[in-house]
């Protein structure tokens, strides 16, 4: 058998990778939990969904660009938080 001089990597960190990558490209984690054979996309959510911080704010800006809403005015002083600046 050939090593791949990683002595403590194991498949089930490739899986972890693997799954981690897909949320992080917007699967659809029903699809997901199907390929990962949990019991639930639930399941899956709670084991990988902590990765997805920055994809769910990206789906709010989205949302809110649907919505007629705009970015924070930088110009106006507010940070990205929508809480005005010290300036």
């Amino acid at each position: 058998m050939k090593t791949i001089g990683r002595p403590t990597l194991r498949v089930h960190d490739l899986r972890h990778t693997c799954a981690s990558l897909w949320l992080g490209a917007d699967a659809d984690p029903k699809v997901l939990q199907r390929i990962l054979g949990h019991a639930s996309a639930a399941m899956t959510m709670d084991l990988y969904g902590h990765l997805i911080d920055d994809n769910l704010w990206d789906s709010a800006k989205r949302l809110g660009g649907i919505l007629g809403a705009s970015e924070p005015d930088e110009e106006a002083g507010e940070d990205e938080d929508g809480d005005e600046t010290g300036s």
